[in-house]
């Protein structure tokens, strides 16, 4: 009998882009596409401490989704995947812009 078993560290394929600008409100996905033998566990962070639950959700790919961005989600975000024969690490920043709003003046309208 002939048993075959690859072991690769893992490697973070695509990461975050350097720089993601979106508008308040809207969904984010950060991604974070691994490969490594056995499947590499990813982890997200945002200055240092880890994400998890509430608006954020780790993908099946590994991505981080972020339900309705906002101001306070702006930062740089870093994704480490890591298993028993290693770790990789990739970061991006997310700048979450306020909508624009356009006011008119009182005395403005006819």
């Amino acid at each position: 009998c002939f048993s075959l078993f690859i072991a690769e560290p893992p490697e973070i394929q695509k990461g975050p882009q350097p720089l993601l600008r979106v508008v308040e409100g809207a969904d984010v996905t950060l991604e974070c596409e691994t490969f490594g033998a056995p499947t590499p566990k990813v982890y997200w962070y945002k200055r240092d401490q880890v994400i998890t639950g509430g608006r954020y959700a780790i993908l099946e790919d590994g991505s981080l989704l972020i339900r309705e961005a906002s101001a306070s989600d702006s930062g740089i975000y870093t994704c480490n995947a890591t298993n028993k024969y290693g770790f990789d690490s990739s970061s991006g920043t997310l700048n979450v812009k306020r909508k624009t709003r356009i006011q008119t003046s009182p005395g403005s309208q006819e």
